[in-house]
């Protein structure tokens, strides 16, 4: 994973609610990713049937909240939005898809944020100045500007990669499509992202983007909702269901 320690950061979203500590207010829900994907045959129909495998990375997670059954549920759903299904016993899989999640080094930055100037003093914890009229009853403070505010933080990076591969062609083959799913931010708990993660990926399975794309999500994004109810398109999983009885019977899957 890619880092640069002492990277510059600039943080718009939430800025106004930055206490004087540098603690963030109301934005410690929602987390920014980067995501990246690649097709490698463009216009070739998708497979559907496939085989998931957790790489050794997930295979041997150790980090607090880390569940790998989890991870590979949340997987299994978001390919699901896809029109994909897990290949049934007996039935051959068209994909072996890789799921890979670890953590980086933590490394340090510079946080640059705006932060609100008032009329009549520094601010209070709130973020606000303290202002008392001559009665010694609290009034409203003014805000008269902003300034630049910068500190130093640990950064935490964190990727999910889920990799495909035709399962005639080998492990060793070009991947037929790749997502990866890149976050780095002051949370340290690799856990609490991983659904996070899998919904920022779920838009991009066999697309490709031509540079990285920022996708800002939070518990309840619509994406999110899906993975943790573990809701199949078009119901209660009867599309899931009617695929692999198809599979199974060597029948035609529609769609």
């Amino acid at each position: 994973m890619n880092t640069r320690p002492l990277s510059r950061l600039r943080v718009a979203a939430c800025a106004a609610a930055l206490v004087a500590t540098g603690l963030f207010s109301g934005c410690a829900s929602s987390a920014r990713f980067s995501v990246e994907a690649r097709q490698q045959a463009p216009g070739e129909a998708a497979a559907v049937a496939y085989r998931l495998r957790a790489a050794p990375s997930l295979e041997s997670a150790t980090a607090p909240g880390v569940s790998r059954v989890r991870v590979m549920d949340d997987v299994r759903t978001a390919l699901s939005a896809r029109g994909m299904f897990e290949a049934p016993a007996g039935v051959a899989a068209e994909l072996e898809i890789e799921v890979e999640l670890s953590a980086g080094q933590p490394y340090p930055a510079e946080l640059t944020f705006s932060a609100p100037v008032y009329a009549g003093g520094a601010p209070t914890a709130s973020g606000e100045a303290a202002h008392r009229s001559a009665g010694g009853a609290s009034s409203s403070p003014t805000k008269i500007g902003e300034r630049e505010v910068t500190r130093v933080v640990t950064m935490y990076p964190k990727r999910l990669q889920l990799t495909a591969r035709r399962t005639s062609a080998g492990a060793s083959a070009q991947p037929l499509w790749r997502v990866t799913v890149d976050n780095a931010d002051e949370e340290a708990d690799l856990g609490s992202y991983t659904r996070l993660m899998v919904a920022a990926a779920m838009d991009w399975v066999g697309r490709t983007t031509e540079e990285p794309v920022e996708i800002v999500l939070g518990p309840r994004d619509a994406r999110v909702a899906f993975l943790a109810a573990g809701e199949i398109r078009g119901g209660s999983g009867g599309m899931l269901a009617d695929r692999q009885a198809r599979a199974a019977e060597n029948r035609p899957v529609d769609g």
